[in-house]
């Protein structure tokens, strides 16, 4: 089963840093639903969040094990949980120093909160949202991110529309365990 997941994995990862120019088609519960990014900018947003992998790995102040990392069309969301204000800072700068990066989205949470409890609660937030989010036929989850950080639900990505964002925005708001929601997505409508 494991040779089988890795395989898919590659041959995934080969679609998405292959040259095409075509839209990113993902099939999920027998729907099939187009997401608005070409193969191009979705192998410079794999490079992207590749490159800030590596550097936090490289800095081995635990950035790596705290910080997540999401990136759409080249912006940069960090989310997650550092003890200190200059772990924060060297994040951020981190990010900053990657070529290609356009903008970053500072949401880390400087906190001593949060207990693997919460971690629990927020990978459990994430998959409702998910599902929830798949459940909608007028929202197309496949162009949104969205972290649960001790419950609050950063939403980043691409709307189509305000309609479709604000759906999206009270579907979250309507899970168990949210306490809030910040909306860091833009709203652009498909091309063509």
């Amino acid at each position: 089963m494991i040779r089988i997941s890795a395989s898919l994995v590659a041959v995934g990862l080969w679609l998405a840093l292959s040259g095409c120019a075509e839209p990113t088609v993902a099939v999920d519960a027998g729907t099939t639903v187009a997401e608005v990014r070409d193969f191009q900018t979705i192998k410079d947003d794999a490079r992207i969040k590749l490159q800030v992998a590596r550097d936090f790995l490289d800095d081995q102040s635990g950035l790596f094990k705290h910080v997540n990392v999401d990136v759409y069309e080249s912006s940069v969301l960090l989310t997650g949980v550092v003890d200190s204000g200059a772990d924060k800072l060297r994040a951020v700068d981190i990010v900053k120093s990657v070529d290609g990066v356009r903008t970053v989205l500072d949401e880390i949470q400087v906190t001593s909160d949060g207990d693997f409890q919460q971690a629990a609660e927020d990978v459990a937030i994430e998959t409702t949202i998910k599902i929830r989010l798949l459940d909608e036929e007028e929202i197309n989850s496949v162009n949104m991110r969205w972290r649960s950080v001790n419950g609050t639900v950063y939403l980043f990505g691409r709307a189509l529309n305000e309609q479709e964002q604000r759906d999206a925005i009270e579907v979250i708001k309507d899970v168990k365990g949210v306490r809030r929601v910040i909306n860091r997505q833009f709203i652009r409508p498909a091309p063509g």
